[in-house]
């Protein structure tokens, strides 16, 4: 008899290459986002840095607060004067508090373990913390903002702590606001050769004058005139004898329809054009000069202590 061979499968349980590569994506994911959980944005360890240094800063604020009090308290006689920064420092001092005052006006409490900084207004008590990157704690005073506006070597207490770039741009805004409109006209009429090139801002409003035989303060009060006042042209034709005493605007118009104006806007727009002294010229020279502005400045902020805290070339 034959004996059957009996064939004996190998059962093994092991793991496949592939179940074991989706295992460690898995793992992968899952790891993820428990240090997305912990770390991230919206983090447990973020959350909880962030509340530390609120109650941190909660802290030092209640620190600067107190001691300004007390400063202020010992001025029973003299309550109407400022507390200065060596009276706030002593304050800050019997409380053991790490903050140290420095400046006038309005001064810098700065903390050396935490190396926070906020200011505090002398007479107001009014505190608030100066961030690097917000420019919002740069106060709108003309102080502040000559503050980035000094020589080589010079120091300020105004700059301490504020952010370099935020003082730059307020600065240059500061000089930006301060074009004026005057000097912008006058170039732009020496450049038309509306007025001669050692001419004024008095001349332009003379030689306007000399043609609409009205008197205005402004070069914008003469713009608005020739495009919107009839009467104001119906003058000038019978001063210059273009119409008769008894012409009205349309004897006026009459005189331009051949190149199409029909409006008293078209006609002053076309006059002022060929005099030059239109808003596009004078937008266009008023950029060129805060171009000039913003490619001439040259200053550098120091801290009290002598530390560059940032340039502009």
């Amino acid at each position: 008899m034959k004996r059957e061979k009996t064939k004996v499968k190998n059962e093994n349980k092991g793991i496949t290459l592939i179940a074991l590569v989706i295992t460690i994506i898995v793992l992968l994911i899952l790891a993820g986002v428990s240090i997305a959980m912990l770390t991230g944005e919206n983090g447990v360890l973020t959350k909880a840095t962030e509340a530390k240094d609120q109650t941190e800063i909660a802290q030092e604020k209640e620190e600067i607060s107190m001691s300004y009090a007390a400063a202020k308290a010992n001025k029973v006689d003299k309550v109407s004067e400022d507390v200065t920064a060596d009276e706030l420092n002593a304050e800050l001092e019997k409380l053991n508090s790490k903050g140290r005052a420095s400046g006038s006006g309005t001064l810098t409490v700065t903390f050396s373990d935490s190396q926070r900084k906020y200011t505090i207004d002398q007479t107001t008590g009014k505190i608030s913390e100066i961030t690097g990157d917000n420019s919002e704690n740069i106060e709108e005073s003309t102080d502040y903002l000559l503050a980035a506006n000094i020589d080589e070597g010079e120091l300020s207490d105004l700059a301490i702590g504020l952010n370099y770039d935020a003082i730059k741009q307020k600065y240059l805004e500061l000089l930006i606001s301060s074009i004026s409109k005057e000097d912008v006209w006058t170039k732009v009429a020496i450049k038309e050769e509306f007025i001669a090139e050692n001419g004024t801002y008095e001349d332009i409003l003379k030689n306007m004058y000399d043609f609409t035989y009205v008197e205005c303060n402004t070069v914008e009060e003469y713009i608005d005139l020739l495009t919107t006042d009839e009467e104001t042209w119906v003058n000038i034709g019978k001063k210059t004898g273009e119409i008769g005493e008894n012409g009205t605007f349309t004897d006026i118009l009459n005189i331009f329809e051949p190149i199409g104006i029909n409006t008293v806007e078209e006609l002053g727009d076309f006059v002022l054009e060929n005099m030059g002294i239109t808003e596009e010229n004078y937008e266009t020279a008023y950029e060129e000069e805060k171009k000039g502005i913003m490619d001439n400045q040259d200053f550098a902020i120091y801290s009290p202590d002598g530390e560059k805290m940032g340039e502009y070339r």
